[in-house]
Order: C-alpha cells, then structure tokens, then sequence
C-alpha cells in the first residue's frame, strides 16, 4: 500500500512525442489557473513552437458568446476557453468527411481547424455544416520554440492520441476519461484531489 502511495506522487510523464492531433494532459499538480486539470488538443506543434486549444475550460467572456451567437443567428454551438493567449480571438474546429472551410487545415481524419471564419458562418447557417459538428474558442494556447518540450522533460504533461469523438464530445471529465485509458500508474493521478490539503 505504501508503494501504491508513493507511486500517486511519483509524477512522470510518459514520453510519447508530441504531435499536431495529440492531447496533452496536465500532471495533476499543475496549477496555472487555465490548465490545471486541462487537457489541450494540439493542432499544430514544429520546431518552431506548438499552438492548442484547451478542451475543457468552460469560461468564456459574456461579451465573446453574444457576439457568437449573433453571427449564427443563434446557433447552439459550443463556445469554450481555448487558453490564455489571445482572449479575443476566435477559433475553430470542425468535424467533417471533407474539408469544407476555405483555408483550415486538417489535424485529425475527419477534424479541422481553423480558416475562414465567415465561410464557416455562411456553412453554419445554410446547415451545410451541423452546429453539433462545430467547437468554437475564445483564446488559444500558445508555446514558442522548445517551450513545450521543456515542459515535457519537467514532466508537466503527458502525451496521448485521441479520438475525433472524443474531441467534439463537450466532457467535463475529458481529463479524468482520458487518464484512465491509460496504465496504472497514471489512473492514479485521478484518486488525487484537486486540493490535497482538504483530504
């Protein structure tokens, strides 16, 4: 039992590279406000830097979801935190067989991201493209070159494929669903509460 206990503690990433379609999952300590607990689809990552968008913050600005709303004549579409940088920009990602929007770029068989905006409204209101089929975000998540690998070597993140279903599915859980795929070790990580000192 004590060994099951350190290993809780024993935080360590595990290794897989990071990829443009992969997720990273936020070690359980990490607690910088919009990534803690978080888990960020990357949609592009070079050597020149990596650029997610986080899949499980929720907040959003009053000011940014009228706005959306008014430009799909009040579509029900999922508006979430995409990361710290950049508040007021708006992204996107899509499911679709094809690419539909002018200029996004595909980052799983059958997801996109990104391109034109007002193609992706005219797309939304015609219902060539389903709302349910559409994520948008308010702000991004943004690393410079070697950023996200130095934090991957501190072990602040783990690395995972996922899913397109799983990427447009709105889960509140995504971070605890997604480290139980995972070996013993890292199912651990959800037996820890979010503040340690209230156990």
């Amino acid at each position: 039992m004590e060994n099951n206990i350190f290993e809780i503690f024993n935080i360590k990433s595990n290794n897989i590279e990071p990829a443009k379609g992969r997720i990273l999952i936020s070690e359980p300590f990490l607690d910088e406000s919009i990534f803690k607990r978080s888990v960020v689809l990357l949609v592009d990552y070079s050597q020149k830097g990596a650029y997610g968008l986080v899949l499980n913050k929720f907040y959003v600005s009053p000011e940014i979801i009228d706005a959306v709303k008014k430009d799909f004549l009040g579509a029900n579409i999922d508006i979430s935190s995409g990361g710290p940088v950049g508040l007021d920009e708006i992204s996107f990602i899509y499911q679709s067989k094809e690419k539909l929007v002018n200029k996004s770029v595909e980052v799983l068989p059958g997801l996109y991201y990104g391109g034109d905006y007002e193609h992706l409204r005219e797309l939304v209101i015609t219902e060539i493209l389903k709302p349910h089929k559409v994520r948008i975000f308010s702000g991004y998540s943004g690393w410079v070159a070697n950023q996200l690998d130095t934090e991957l070597k501190a072990d602040y993140w783990l690395v995972k494929n996922i899913t397109v279903k799983e990427v447009m599915n709105i889960d509140k859980n995504i971070w605890k669903n997604q480290l139980i795929q995972l070996e013993e070790k890292y199912k651990r990580w959800t037996l820890i509460p979010e503040d340690p000192l209230l156990n």
